[in-house]
């Protein structure tokens, strides 16, 4: 009798995370992934794949996560860090409230996206070739990012 409880629970919990995902709704062509330490989740292009412990690569970029301090997001703690932005602002995307930052480095885009979780600063970066970039979907990828 465990067993066939065990099975119908198991069924429950996967049928709440496929609903979970289908209400944050993940664009075509794109798929749902857990960040490394299961804080967070966003959608990925679906031929991007796991590239590494924190990262992920696909035909047109890649996608590495890091992890910092605690800060508080303001648009000096966004200018703050690495090379001179490009661009650098604070940045909701619905759920999460976050620091949007664009730098051209050589030939490719560095677009960070870095916002508090109970770990810290998370932050996603992606990195595409200046000829392949796609603003469209690195917004995508920034939007769908919740907190879990």
């Amino acid at each position: 009798m465990l067993r066939p409880l065990r099975l119908l629970l198991v069924l429950l919990l996967s049928g709440f995370a496929l609903a979970q995902e289908a209400s944050h709704g993940t664009a075509p062509g794109f798929r749902q992934v857990t960040s490394t330490h299961g804080v967070f989740g966003y959608a990925l292009p679906a031929d991007w794949k796991k590239d590494g412990f924190n990262s992920y690569r696909g035909p047109d970029g890649s996608l590495i996560e890091q992890i910092y301090p605690p800060a508080i997001i303001t648009p000096t703690y966004c200018a703050s860090g690495g090379p001179r932005p490009d661009e650098s602002r604070v940045y909701d995307n619905g759920d999460v409230r976050g620091c949007y930052v664009m730098t051209r480095y050589k030939n490719y885009r560095h677009v960070s996206f870095r916002f508090p979780s109970p770990k810290g600063i998370e932050d996603i970066t992606i990195i595409m070739p200046e000829d392949k970039y796609d603003a469209a979907r690195v917004k995508k990828i920034i939007d769908s990012v919740r907190l879990r």
